[in-house]
């Protein structure tokens, strides 16, 4: 996207205090094929603050220092939560989210996991406001910024399970993959357990017998507003390796490429199964899923 094809329009200019808040609107007037196509348009309402500096001169600036400015920050071992003050904070929830953090990275031996912010709001607007945007086409509810040590929610809750895996676990090459280790231990939506999502999933393949595994691992089957059934289907895959070599299993798996035929490959590996078998099983492992019920006691 560029200003050759979105043209910027100014709709308006607000005092915020000592500074303004301009409202900028990007659209195509003349859109070509590819946003006709897609829809996109207009994809952005962008809001910035306008500032005069030591000598006087007008600045545009971000809203990320302008709107942390009157956000509170609470410290815990693993989480350093930030939030707004429409947020309601509970201590109780946040140090329980550092424990969760405390668990996965004992569990999973992650020698290289270390401390992160978290920054948590109650909407995906908020979300979008400190990014610049006033309006966003794309649907986001939170997402992780490695390479700042951050992760972002717009969802809240002190507790976003699945991006805090993806903060604390290491590069996974495979992106199915490293979207399922997170969906493993955290959740689809970072609260739910994977287990319930994939009941969900394996009631709505068995609607549809022409899905195979292949259409959930590229996202080709997927619902209107998520990818539930691609990110459930990847918890599975690490359920199953569990069963049959425990976390050492892991790794082998993770050794897989970004792509289909690799994946399937450590999968066969890893189950012991004939590599042509492999995709014919792992559908209907989905398919048929189940969550285990708890045996009952003999009286």
């Amino acid at each position: 996207m560029t200003l050759a094809t979105y043209q910027p329009t100014v709709l308006s200019i607000e005092p915020s205090g000592a500074k303004y808040v301009a409202r900028v609107l990007l659209y195509a007037e003349t859109p070509p094929k590819w946003v006709k196509d897609s829809h996109w348009n207009p994809p952005f309402l962008l809001r910035y603050y306008a500032a005069q500096d030591a000598a006087g001169q007008w600045k545009l600036e971000n809203a990320w220092s302008n709107m942390l400015a009157g956000w509170s920050v609470y410290r815990t071992p693993w989480i350093t939560f930030h939030f707004p003050p429409t947020f309601a904070f509970t201590p109780a929830k946040a140090e329980r989210a550092s424990a969760f953090c405390d668990s996965v990275v004992t569990v999973l031996h992650l020698a290289g996991a270390k401390p992160f912010d978290y920054y948590v709001m109650n909407s995906e607007e908020e979300l979008g406001h400190l990014f610049n945007f006033d309006y966003w086409l794309a649907y986001q509810t939170g997402f992780t910024q490695k390479a700042y040590n951050r992760t972002l929610s717009g969802r809240g809750r002190e507790q976003h399970l699945h991006e805090f895996v993806h903060m604390l676990y290491h590069p996974v090459a495979n992106y199915f993959l490293a979207e399922g280790i997170a969906t493993y231990f955290g959740g689809v939506d970072g609260y739910t357990p994977y287990q319930e999502t994939l009941q969900q999933v394996a009631a709505d393949l068995r609607r549809h017998p022409e899905v195979t595994f292949q259409d959930l691992y590229t996202n080709k089957f997927k619902y209107p507003t998520n990818s539930n059934p691609r990110y459930a289907a990847g918890a599975l895959v690490y359920a199953l390796v569990y069963a049959k070599a425990g976390v050492a299993g892991f790794s082998q798996l993770e050794a897989s490429e970004n792509t289909y035929v690799s994946f399937l490959s450590q999968v066969a590996a890893l189950l012991e199964l004939p590599p042509a078998q492999a995709e014919g099983y792992l559908t209907q492992a989905v398919r048929r899923y189940a969550p285990q019920r708890p045996r009952s006691k003999k009286q």
